[in-house]
């Protein structure tokens, strides 16, 4: 019985005594309040600083680089990112002030298909495929147009009380557009429109008038059909990538 206590001791002493550095690595989700939805998504490494790694609002940071003193974090809630050191870690939750908090995330597949939400407009729940093989895979040298599709998220709708619930939007960057904007979206003069690659990241559930509609707006622009991709996951394996078909 000792010994098992003895033992319980160390694994606390341990616990307790992990730098402040070590404890924020992790996965985490940041909230604004218990009932509000999750307003953006963190890895952080010992060395890098990840914002909504798998959407298109993603930003990555070299802690080093940034000369980022130990225990520093960043938070979009606070001042363009502004680093703060101003911070509380218990357990599995993390306060940065009164009304900004994050929670540790386990990497598993709830939180991997929220993820793609993270820092959006809308929420997307992607399709699923079980071959873990993909026609264009997203990586750090991938430069492509994203469009988002989906239903609005619920503090969206309670600042914009024209907006239907029910009904699936498209986001384009930050803002939600209509048919009509995507071709000024995806046009620009500098641009080779045969070269541009389309990122379509779409809810499951989205309608398929929805989607032909909108592949019918980049067709008029000679936009053509091996140029889009549709985001899809394997949320066993935990991994997502990009097809030709949706």
């Amino acid at each position: 019985m000792e010994k098992k206590l003895l033992i319980i001791f160390m694994i606390f002493a341990l616990v307790s005594c992990q730098s402040k550095e070590k404890k924020l690595i992790g996965h985490w989700h940041e909230f604004k309040t218990n009932n509000s939805e999750y307003l953006n998504c963190y890895h952080i490494t010992d060395s890098t600083f990840e914002i909504n790694a798998l959407t298109n609002m993603r930003y990555v940071y070299n802690r080093k680089e940034l000369d980022i003193e130990k225990s520093e974090i960043s938070s979009l809630a606070i001042e363009n990112h502004g680093w703060t050191s101003d911070f509380k870690i218990n357990g599995n939750k993390l306060t940065l002030n009164d009304s900004i908090f994050w929670v540790r995330q386990i990497n598993n597949r709830k939180s991997f298909i929220s993820d793609f939400s993270a820092g959006l407009l809308v929420n997307i729940n992607p399709p699923e495929t079980n071959n873990s093989e993909f026609d264009f895979i997203s990586n750090d040298e991938t430069f492509g147009n994203y469009i988002l599709v989906g239903k609005l998220k619920n503090d969206v709708l309670s600042r914009f009380k024209h907006f239907d619930k029910d009904q699936y939007y498209i986001q384009l960057n930050d803002k939600i557009g209509k048919l009509e904007d995507i071709i000024p979206f995806l046009n620009c003069n500098h641009c080779d429109i045969s070269k541009q690659i389309v990122l379509m990241n779409v809810d499951r559930n989205t309608p398929r008038k929805l989607l032909a509609e909108i592949e019918s707006e980049m067709f008029s622009i000679y936009i053509k059909k091996n140029q889009i991709y549709y985001l899809k996951i394997d949320a066993n394996e935990l991994i997502s990538g990009y097809n030709h078909s949706y």
